[in-house]
């Protein structure tokens, strides 16, 4: 087979891991065929190429991946091409199940839990990690496991990557090996609108305020409107970093203010949900949504925010940087006379570089295939025509490369979207491409930005779950139920629905959590 004929640093580490399987202790070390080669069925001849294939085979498995976000339409064609590089190279292939963004957070503890064999999920620190890990949802990712079954990834990615995910000394996940600013949050809006009613570019959120207005007062019957909230609203967490422009959150639901991180004790901890900012910020969603900004079903809508600014039926999308730039982009090619415009309407605020624990991938403890997982993750990672695959699609169908460092769209690519649908977490720097006429927001942000970032002692700090599985899922049942429709202006009593949702909270055991945030994060603070 191809994948034998190979020489070099990739085709040696997977001899060396071959020849481990059958020595290594737990997991699924059978899969190497009891150990034999072609070295000792006497079938050997002698010759270079013989003893080139002689490394033991694995058997022939099928993996199964979960990621989030909406299914590609050429999900099968995108796979056949993958799984022919899996199945050359290390005898897998792979199926990909989507939680979809509309549910993803109500499916993901259940998938995991139900007992259905999975072999790879993303995962992150905004993503369940450590909720699921406290668990014992993930295998552990230990030096060792690396060595053996994810050499390239060990040899390639920084060690800091790995520190940043650990939870009491262990690893549960592989974080991607680059860390970005997928947290903080820019404006994109429609220029030909807000030349239309006189404004001036954006530099804030009253400016923000503004655009909106005139879109609503103006816009209706043409289709348009303010903002296409879907869900949830989160996007408009900005307003509370404007309202308490220097706040860090820590552990779950808590927080503290940046200005006392030099003198930060426990005692600067507050609960994120009925805070000043929180509170501000829940007034102001509820005069939003009274104004029309989103639809009243925004609670059920389905469609995407990016989606609805694409197809002109949103004036406005929120997002972090690089996902703004490429919505900017794709409506610059299709409708230019939108004039799309990028902005930070905070650009007081501090800025915090995103972990490498932003994205990665685990494998779960019910994987009957855990070896050979993070076998094909580190192969999909750390090669570059498997990487380009999973993350764009089929050469010359999705896409197509300019050169090395550029791409652009092929005669298919709204089939499959080109990384759009949680491929983050096999992110790989070394492979990464820019889309032919980019929109420049993103590395024009990105430079500001460095020059803002602070790194507040609490940046790599992870509470363990452990003691108060419960209680936190309980908590999280009530966010599901109360977050949406504060944020999305949904209630009539703002103050009397947050102090609802906090006597609920204390009922459900919020004081235990916090007890047991503070013991943990003045441990962690003592060691700083």
């Amino acid at each position: 087979m191809r994948g034998m004929r190979r020489l070099g640093l990739f085709t040696l580490a997977f001899v060396m891991i071959a020849v481990m399987l059958a020595a290594c202790s737990g997991g699924n070390a059978n899969e190497t065929n009891n150990g034999n080669t072609g070295a000792n069925t006497g079938t050997d001849t002698g010759t270079n190429q013989e003893k080139e294939d002689s490394a033991p085979e694995l058997k022939e498995t099928e993996l199964k991946m979960v990621l989030l976000g909406d299914t590609p339409t050429d999900l099968d064609a995108m796979l056949a091409e993958l799984n022919k590089l899996l199945k050359q190279e290390l005898n897998a292939t792979i199926a990909i199940e989507y939680l979809p963004w509309s549910d993803w957070e109500q499916k993901y503890s259940l998938i995991l839990s139900s007992g259905e064999p999975i072999d790879l999920i993303y995962t992150s620190d905004w993503a369940k990690y450590a909720q699921e890990a406290t668990k014992g949802a993930f295998v552990e990712v230990t030096d060792d496991l690396l060595t053996k079954y994810m050499p390239l990834t060990k040899a390639s990615q920084d060690p800091v990557s790995f520190e940043q995910g650990k939870i009491n000394g262990k690893l549960y996940f592989v974080p991607k090996n680059s860390a970005a600013f997928n947290g903080e949050q820019a404006v994109l809006i429609r220029g030909d609108l807000r030349e239309k009613y006189g404004l001036e570019p954006l530099a804030s959120v009253d400016d923000l305020r503004a655009y909106l207005d005139a879109v609503a007062a103006n816009e209706k019957g043409a289709g348009i409107i303010p903002y296409a909230a879907s869900q949830d609203n989160e996007s408009f967490r900005i307003l509370m970093q404007e309202q308490e422009i220097n706040m860090i959150n820590v552990g779950p639901d808590y927080q503290y203010r940046w200005e006392d991180h030099d003198s930060l004790t426990i005692d600067k901890i507050e609960y994120k949900y009925d805070s000043t900012s929180y509170i501000a910020f829940a007034k102001e969603m509820k005069e939003w949504a009274d104004k029309g900004f989103w639809t009243k079903n925004a609670i059920s809508n389905k469609t995407q925010p990016r989606d609805a600014f694409e197809n002109g039926t949103s004036a406005t999308l929120i997002w972090n940087a690089g996902t703004v730039s490429a919505s900017a982009a794709k409506v610059t090619a299709d409708h230019p006379d939108w004039k799309p415009e990028v902005y930070d309407v905070i650009p007081n605020s501090i800025k915090r570089l995103g972990l490498y624990t932003a994205d990665g991938m685990a494998v779960p403890a019910n994987s009957k295939n855990q070896e050979r997982a993070f076998m094909v993750l580190d192969y999909i990672k750390n090669t570059r025509e498997a990487y380009e695959i999973l993350q764009f699609g089929i050469k010359g169908k999705h896409w197509e490369p300019i050169d090395d460092m550029l791409w652009k769209e092929g005669p298919e690519y709204d089939r499959f979207g080109g990384g759009a649908n949680g491929q983050w977490g096999f992110n790989n720097s070394a492979f990464k491409r820019t889309k032919e006429g980019a929109f420049p927001a993103e590395a024009e942000l990105d430079a500001i930005w460095k020059t803002k970032v602070v790194h507040p002692k609490t940046e790599t700090f992870v509470f363990d779950e452990s003691n108060v599985k419960n209680e936190m899922a309980a908590l999280a049942t009530l966010r599901t139920k109360y977050r949406a429709m504060i944020s999305l202006g949904m209630v009539a009593d703002v103050e009397g629905t947050i102090k609802e949702w906090r006597s609920q909270a204390d009922k459900a055991g919020l004081a235990k959590v916090e007890a047991e945030l503070k013991s943990q994060l003045e441990a962690f603070l003592a060691k700083q």
